[in-house]
């Protein structure tokens, strides 16, 4: 049997955008700003605190996204880009040391 095994890597910087482009096509609530910094949290799953530098104040927030949201970020990203995901595809998330990999396999 054959299999597949793929890994998208996704800068902090292109991680940022797929968050920011998946929250509006879902019409989902984010700060209304730059995306300051992203720090991954690995226990007990992925997920990512950002931090907004807000239009207009001069103040920040911070907001978490589980892994869910993370995943569905990248996956849609994925498709905005015509980076084929098979539907069938086992998919994960996995920290890497210059952003997050969405990691994608078959049998």
């Amino acid at each position: 049997m054959v299999a597949e095994f793929r890994k998208m890597s996704f800068s902090f910087f292109e991680l940022g955008n797929a968050i920011k482009t998946f929250h509006v096509s879902k019409s989902l609530p984010l700060p209304v700003g730059d995306i300051l910094a992203i720090n991954l949290v690995e226990k007990p799953t992925i997920r990512a605190k950002l931090k907004f530098a807000l239009a207009n104040t001069g103040k920040t927030e911070e907001i978490e996204l589980d892994n869910n949201r993370l995943a569905a970020s990248m996956l849609y990203y994925c498709m905005q880009h015509n980076i084929p995901v098979p539907k069938n595809a086992k998919k994960e998330i996995v920290k890497t040391e210059n952003g997050l990999a969405l990691q994608v396999s078959m049998n």
